[in-house]
């Protein structure tokens, strides 16, 4: 059967808008995996970057709570790596946590000592050690570190020490970040030595 000529180009103009060929399917497949690949590394990082960060905050928040509380019912506070939530321990911190009224700071949990917290696992995704001659925080009634200064320094999952963090405890009790003042991107203890993820 012929069809007259304006019924074809009627039928060949109602059909030629619709859809896309095999080719620009593949065209445009090819363009969104090449934006992905290169998206990608960059979106890890800042997951990464946000974990570093969320961590670093709850470990400030809890070092910053624990001074308050021995300042508040002057007092001597223990924060410590623990397992058993009884006694600090030899573990790392990432695992688990301890804070406690410690009077007689014998690291243990007796007399009229409180638990205030204890969190297992501290965190949920990479690791903190504490960088000091003790293995342990403790604040006097006056907000002073009882001589545990040191570092506190997160690694990131992927041991990359240009994601990784550190905090600073001084003296006097007070909390800082890491700075990096050489400039080659990696943060930097108390001692102003470059951060190691090993």
């Amino acid at each position: 059967m012929n069809l007259p000529a304006h019924q074809v180009l009627q039928f060949s103009q109602k059909t030629s808008g619709h859809g896309f060929t095999i080719i620009e399917l593949l065209i445009v497949l090819a363009l969104v995996g090449i934006l992905g690949l290169v998206a990608v590394p960059g979106m890890q990082d800042l997951l990464q970057k946000s974990k570093t960060t969320a961590s670093i905050n709850q470990l400030s928040g809890l070092v910053r709570y624990a001074r308050n509380l021995a300042i508040t019912h002057n007092t001597n506070v223990t924060l410590c790596p623990s397992q058993n939530g009884e006694s600090c321990e030899n573990s790392p911190w990432h695992d688990g946590v301890l804070l406690f009224t410690d009077q007689n700071t014998n690291s243990k949990v007796d007399g009229m000592d409180k638990v205030e917290r204890f969190m297992r696992p501290f965190v949920n995704s990479g690791s903190i050690r504490w960088g000091s001659l003790r293995n342990k925080v403790q604040f006097n009634g006056r907000g002073m570190a009882r001589g545990t200064v040191g570092s506190f320094i997160y690694c990131p999952e992927n041991r990359d020490p240009l994601l990784a963090e550190s905090l600073v405890l001084s003296f006097q009790g007070r909390l800082r970040l890491g700075l990096d003042t050489n400039g080659d991107g990696i943060k930097e203890t108390g001692s102003h030595k470059n951060i190691v993820c090993s």
